[in-house]
Formats: C-alpha cells, sequence, structure tokens
C-alpha cells in the first residue's frame, strides 16, 4: 500500500491497485513462474508491482491527471526511481516486521527501553529513570533487540 501511495496513486485506488497486484503475484507464483535462481523474490514482486500500476494507470489514464512525479515517472519507464522508491519501501517493511517480532521475543521493559533510546533518542539517563533501570541495562537492551533485528533481516534479505 505504501509504495502505490508512493508512486502517486490516490488513496481512493490503492486497495484497487494493491488487490491487483497480489492477484498477479498469486496467479504467476502458483503457476510457478518465480524463479529463486534468477533473482530474489522481492525484485520479481517489484516487476508485477511497476508492471500492474503502469496497466492500472493505461486504463485509468483518461480519468486522472498525471500531476504525480512518482506517476510520471512510472509511466515514462523511470525504473531508477521507481526502483530506489521500491527498495526503500521494502527495507521499512522489512523493519518494521522484524520489530514486531522482536517485540514478542523480549520483555516490554527491553522494548520500550529500545524505543526510547534507540528510535527517539532520549539520552540514557533520562531512560534508566524512567523504566528504573540502570543505565547499563539500557545500553544492553538497545544492543540485543539491534542483535537480534540484525539477525531476523539477515534471514528476510537471505531467503526473500
Amino acid at each position: 500500500m505504501r509504495y502505490a501511495r508512493r508512486v502517486g496513486i490516490k488513496d481512493a485506488d490503492v486497495d484497487d491497485v494493491v488487490q491487483e497486484i497480489l492477484v498477479a503475484f498469486s496467479t504467476a507464483y502458483r503457476q510457478g513462474r518465480y524463479d529463486p535462481d534468477r533473482g530474489r523474490l522481492r525484485d520479481w514482486l517489484f516487476g508485477i508491482a511497476r508492471l500492474e500500476i503502469r496497466n492500472w494507470r493505461r486504463r485509468t489514464q483518461a480519468a486522472l491527471q498525471a500531476d504525480s512525479d512518482a506517476m510520471e515517472a512510472c509511466l515514462a519507464g523511470d525504473d531508477d526511481r521507481l526502483q530506489a522508491a521500491w527498495d526503500q519501501e521494502w527495507r521499512a517493511a522489512v523493519l518494521r516486521h522484524c520489530l514486531e517480532n522482536v517485540r514478542t521475543e523480549v520483555q516490554p521493559q527491553t522494548m520500550e527501553a529500545f524505543k526510547l533510546f534507540a528510535i527517539q533518542e532520549w539520552p540514557a539517563q533520562r531512560v534508566a529513570k524512567r523504566l528504573h533501570m540502570t543505565e547499563n541495562a539500557v545500553f544492553g537492551a538497545k544492543r540485543r533487540v539491534l542483535r537480534r533485528l540484525r539477525e531476523l533481516q539477515a534471514f528476510i534479505e537471505r531467503d526473500f
């Protein structure tokens, strides 16, 4: 959904476009068209998304104005820009997924310390005081969560 919005699909149309992408992906995947020896799953999915967005845009071109730079890039075939947007959205989705997984694996206080210290950039002393921890425990929480995030991310990047 985020990628569709990023390339200029209006909110009212995002669900339809995403559904078309998912149908095209699942149909092709069930037909065995994905070959891991030829590349990563995410790159293959990007190709499907790009094609479906172009097809959708062509079908609706009369009804929509091409006022978005991202949509114009899609129509003009600015694949480098589209690939960069795809990669950025992919990394963000992988990070969100990994964070959710780590959240289920660590204590709530550990995750809260990580969030305040690493994400919201609170000073360790402030986090320690707020969560009734030592500063060393705050650093340890960050280290444990980051280590697990890297492990999960490596697994996803390797397999997808």
